[in-house]
């Protein structure tokens, strides 16, 4: 190769790998950040480990979406209507529960759930607490996996940092690829002008 060419292949493996540090860089921090949360649901899910009946003392319910209601030939127009207006399909709701504490202290917890008839004002549920400070955390029994979620997100976080720094590793052990990378975030910085 000609010097000149050597040279625009050099600098655009330079450039390559001045990327992919900066790339490294910003995906360790994201990894960093999967990685935390994950440890924050794993501590946070650890903590209740005590349960009691609480009281759902009320109830707000939102739609999932404001969609108005098609009526097909053949169906039942007061059946659909009837769930879009009960409540029973398609929204959240945001409840309260009430349960009693260490000392004969009243707790409360709000929650956000898919609207079941579970979740009626006066119904029962149990609630999962902290029992070295019951009124300050709980959780429903359907939240209760925010262990396996934090494991799940623990593991996806430190695939993705193996997975950023690979790339890295490659870029800077191959040539080649750094100044394919270099070129491809030339043309993507000119692309974005």
């Amino acid at each position: 190769m000609s010097d000149g060419i050597e040279d625009i292949y050099t600098g655009a493996s330079d450039f390559g790998k001045f990327t992919a540090t900066l790339g490294g860089l910003f995906g360790t921090i994201i990894g960093l950040l999967i990685v935390g949360i994950g440890i924050y649901f794993i501590v946070e899910g650890s903590k209740r480990t005590k349960s009691i009946k609480g009281n759902i003392t009320n109830s707000s319910c939102n739609p999932k979406f404001d969609l108005p209601i098609i009526v097909f030939p053949g169906s039942n127009e007061e059946e659909l209507q009837s769930k879009n207006t009960n409540g029973n399909t398609g929204s959240f709701c945001d409840i309260t529960v009430d349960w009693v504490g260490k000392n004969d202290q009243t707790c409360t917890s709000e929650f956000t759930v898919e609207n079941t008839k579970e979740f009626d004002i006066g119904n029962q549920i149990t609630v999962y607490f902290d029992p070295s400070d019951p009124c300050n955390t709980g959780s429903l029994d359907s939240q209760r996996d925010s262990k396996t979620i934090g494991l799940i997100m623990i593991v996806v976080g430190v695939i993705f940092l193996l997975l950023v720094w690979l790339s890295v590793y490659l870029v800077y052990r191959f040539k080649f690829l750094a100044a394919s990378s270099g070129v491809g975030s030339v043309i993507s910085i000119i692309g974005n002008l």
